[in-house]
């Protein structure tokens, strides 16, 4: 009788979190393990309460299930755990600890490199993603975390590798396109900086500063200003308060010889972001226009 109570219990339990109910989910299992232990249960529960965010239960169960068994699962619950509430140095310590049991598992690795990565630990988050990528090799977002490290040490080869290789697995997926625009113009490809960008764009929700990124490569590598300023207000149009848009766009505006847009570009960037609008003063692009009655109108409202 107890243990159909206790099988119905949590039949319960995985048909709510199969409709994301997190919290009946949680009650459903609660109550089950009242009538019975089972480790693996107690499992799900850990991680239910995780998503949740009920840390403190969490931990609790977790360590109920290590007081039975040594468990890799566990042992990577607490360090999630330990890594949301800010624990870094213990969260890095149960990950290492649950991937001496459970090599074959990515997620381990992928978990740990995330945390490396935040800590700015760049060769060991790369040494991570790419164990994770050895065990499964269309792992996408370590394809593309891997991708965003090589990007910011400026090894762009290498970055885009991963780019590409996370563009095969899944290209549509927001973002993807934008990096290798980002990667590609990095490496002196504005024609295919301009494919993977405007690919971005086609997207239902594309990355929005692919407009900007777009302004730029035509306005430095097309000398297309007309394209470059249409980028722009469509990027305006996405964000206004993108102050480097609003900049760029003035500066395409002189490069156009429509001062008075000029102007009242600059004008909002003196009221929205002042650093900013100091680079006027010395911007070779600006030359011909501080030159101008324009500039001497601007200059009156910064004396």
């Amino acid at each position: 009788m107890k243990k159909a109570e206790y099988k119905k219990l949590i039949k319960l339990g995985i048909d709510a979190l199969k409709k994301d109910e997190l919290q009946e989910a949680a009650n459903y299992f609660e109550s089950a393990l009242q009538i019975a232990i089972n480790t693996n249960d107690i499992l799900t529960l850990g991680f239910i309460y995780l998503d949740l965010k009920n840390f403190v239960r969490a931990k609790e169960l977790f360590n109920v299930v290590l007081e039975f068994e040594t468990n890799a699962k566990a042992i990577y619950g607490l360090a999630l755990v330990n890594d949301y509430t800010g624990n870094k140095d213990e969260a890095i310590s149960l990950y290492e600890e649950a991937i001496t049991l459970e090599k074959k598992e990515p997620m381990l690795y992928f978990d740990c490199a995330y945390l490396y990565e935040e800590l700015k630990l760049y060769d060991k988050a790369i040494d991570y993603y790419e164990k994770a990528i050895l065990i499964k090799d269309d792992y996408f977002w370590a394809h593309v975390n891997l991708g965003a490290i090589y990007e910011s040490l400026d090894k762009n080869e290498y970055a885009l590798k991963h780019f590409l290789k996370a563009y095969e697995i899944d290209n549509a997926m927001p973002m993807i396109c934008y990096n290798l625009g980002v990667v590609y113009s990095k490496l002196g490809n504005a024609e295919k900086a301009e494919k993977y960008y405007l690919e971005e764009l086609e997207k239902e929700s594309p990355y929005k500063d692919t407009f900007y990124n777009l302004g730029i490569l035509y306005k430095d590598s097309f000398n297309d200003f007309e394209k470059a300023k249409q980028y722009y207000l469509l990027g305006i149009k996405e964000n206004e308060n993108h102050h480097l848009i609003w900049y760029n766009l003035g500066c395409v505006y002189v490069l156009l010889n429509d001062y008075d847009n000029a102007y009242d570009c600059f004008v909002y960037l003196y009221y929205k972001n002042r650093r900013l609008f100091e680079y006027i003063k010395v911007d070779e692009e600006l030359k011909n226009f501080r030159n101008s009655s324009h500039y001497k109108r601007l200059m009156g409202i910064n004396p």
